[in-house]
């Protein structure tokens, strides 16, 4: 049986140094570190803005003639330096009323040569 203190050893199988174990270990168990700590900062993120979500999404609703319900929408941001060993994790909320404009024509070099505006007056 292997007595070096330094080293730990599982059914008398090849050795493993002991600060070697500490760092397997560590990568073992990081991914579960950063999904707590994710799902932390998620519940606090939402439990504190559920009633502002709400307000906001009935307020954009208006008075509409809509028999459609209601719908708040919460979008959460969440990242964090890959491959650090202790990362500082980020989750952001968002949410707003979405108001969209479109405007659509065709590219067309050749739209520029079109007379506008002639054929008014001329017949």
């Amino acid at each position: 049986m292997n007595t070096d203190r330094s080293t730990v050893s599982i059914n008398e199988g090849p050795a493993i140094d002991a600060g070697r174990f500490s760092e397997i270990a560590n990568a073992l168990s990081r991914p579960r570190h950063i999904l707590q700590t994710i799902l932390a900062l998620t519940n606090e993120a939402i439990a504190n803005q559920i009633e502002e979500v709400e307000a906001a999404a009935a307020e954009a609703a208006g008075d509409t003639d809509d028999d459609k319900p209601v719908v708040a929408k919460l979008s959460l941001a969440i990242s964090w330096p890959a491959g650090e060993p202790i990362p500082e994790v980020t989750v952001k909320s968002s949410y707003s009323v979405k108001r969209t404009n479109e405007a659509t024509a065709l590219a067309d070099g050749d739209q520029g040569k079109l007379p506008f505006g002639a054929g008014e007056g001329e017949k």
